[in-house]
């Protein structure tokens, strides 16, 4: 009797363990082709906890900054808004309020794109600029677009352990957690108006430059869009090489929302290029993703061998898709889906970023270098 209960406990060891890798079927035909696993969530954060000791002829993931692993993962259709215009007047109070507000400076439709207000004040240089899209592009002053990136001083990434760091702006010091939480609740004043977008926004990074000759910087931090928690791929092939193929799917641009600061007092300027999406119907939650170790494999095997290639980040995250098979314009009604991927980052500068995509259903790997 005592042999029979050791062996049940036996039993339900390795079922547990076999819980983690569980397949559809297209899944399971995919590695019998390729070699490939499937995990569900619970099998990945098991992966993530020993995958530094795995050894690749040519990648380094010895010092690589890893993604947390969410709950779900879904694929989704969603759809770019077009009705934001029905909130002009509550977007023109928190920016460009009745007391400060000149009619002459403003435009009904100026016949931009996306179609939408604008509004300028030469005297002062402010300027507040919507698109039925959920696009908004407002500044304070002229001041607050002179961007120039030879004054780049650094970048810290904020998605990742950083050092709070303090900057001497134009009003006073201030540390770079406190101008974190400053920036966020500048992102938030945007997100209540806009409550029904699905994409919401963490940050990202931050730029610092100088700041004329006084020793001053200003910020310009970047928001990431996320859905359900889980980033939108950003990064952009840029560039034709004759190291990289044509991409196995041509997705869509998802920006970053930008904001700028110079001042201890608030934000200089807001940017949000990539509008407002909607959600298109129910979203199909994927339970077993490709497992990272075999996405490491499919990408090492893509590269050269006599090459080292250092991965300074691992994301698992969304890719977006117009579903009209055409490069995006993210206009008001465009339709797209968006599924997982992982992607790999040898090199994050930008406009010379380095990074290789893997498909999460399929293992299909793109590899992109913008220089």
């Amino acid at each position: 009797m005592k042999h029979t209960h050791i062996l049940f406990v036996i039993l339900a060891i390795i079922l547990c363990v076999g819980c983690d890798y569980i397949q559809s079927p297209e899944e399971a035909a995919g590695e019998n082709k390729n070699d490939l696993q499937y995990v569900n969530m619970d099998g990945l954060r098991r992966e993530l906890a020993d995958i530094r000791s795995t050894s690749f002829e040519n990648l380094d993931i010895k010092n690589c900054a890893f993604f947390d692993v969410p709950d779900k993962m879904y694929e989704a259709k969603l759809l770019q808004a077009g009705d934001l215009l029905q909130k002009e007047n509550q977007i023109f109070e928190s920016y460009v309020p009745k007391k400060t507000f000149k009619k002459k400076y403003y435009k009904k439709n100026p016949n931009s794109s996306p179609p939408g207000p604008e509004y300028e004040n030469t005297e002062t240089g402010e300027r507040l600029l919507l698109g039925n899209n959920g696009f908004i592009n407002y500044r304070k002053s002229e001041k607050s677009d002179e961007i120039e990136e030879e004054n780049l001083l650094e970048t810290v990434w904020l998605d990742r352990k950083y050092e709070n760091k303090t900057y001497q702006l134009q009003d006073g010091t201030i540390s770079l957690k406190q101008a974190v939480e400053l920036v966020k609740k500048e992102e938030e004043k945007w997100e209540k108006t806009v409550a029904k977008n699905v994409l919401k926004s963490r940050p990202s990074k931050v730029d610092v430059y100088k700041n004329g000759e006084d020793g001053s910087v200003f910020l310009r931090f970047c928001f990431r869009k996320t859905y359900h928690g889980v980033e939108e791929l950003v990064q952009k092939k840029l560039m034709e090489s004759a190291d990289t193929k044509s991409l196995s799917v041509e997705y869509a641009d998802c920006y970053d929302d930008q904001i700028v600061v110079s001042s201890c007092k608030g934000a200089d300027s807001f940017l949000s290029n990539e509008g407002v999406m909607y959600e298109a119907g129910k979203q199909k939650e994927i339970k077993t993703v490709l497992s990272l170790q075999s996405a490491l494999k499919l990408v090492s095997k893509e590269l050269p061998s006599y090459h080292g290639y250092h991965i300074s980040k691992i994301s698992l995250c969304y890719r977006m898709c117009s579903d009209a098979g055409k490069e995006s314009e993210h206009e008001a009604g465009e339709k797209y889906t968006t599924s997982p991927c992982y992607l790999m980052l040898f090199s994050e500068k930008e406009n010379q970023e380095e990074f290789a995509l893997v498909d999460c259903k399929t293992g299909t790997v793109d590899y992109v270098r913008n220089y």
